[in-house]
């Protein structure tokens, strides 16, 4: 999984041509341990989207520019623009990948 952080944020996702899929997390979130497996399951079904995500207490700046008040958080972005999101709870596998699918041709 790609780490993304208040540096390289905005410069990683204006490279990237296939949606990025960002789990936003906190090491003392227990559901975010959880959210975090089921993404690393499902950066190994990635075909058109990039999974990648960012530790919210080290890396404030994008927590703020996106307002983030409650995690796990999950953002969908293209372009460097914001599509989709769902914050404050967990999604499972399947569920993320319809969400993906909405976006994706």
């Amino acid at each position: 999984m790609i780490e993304l952080n208040d540096n390289n944020f905005h410069n990683f996702l204006k490279q990237q041509k296939e949606l990025v899929v960002v789990d936003f997390w906190a090491p003392w979130c227990g559901l975010c341990t959880i959210q975090k497996e089921i993404m690393s399951s499902l950066e190994k079904q990635a075909k058109g989207f990039i999974v990648a995500s960012l530790n919210v207490d080290s890396d404030r700046k994008i927590v703020e520019e996106y307002t983030i008040y409650s995690i796990p958080a999950i953002y969908i972005f293209k372009n460097n623009k914001l599509l989709y999101k769902s914050e404050g709870k967990i999604k499972n596998e399947q569920l993320l990948l319809k969400e993906i699918a909405c976006f994706t041709p």
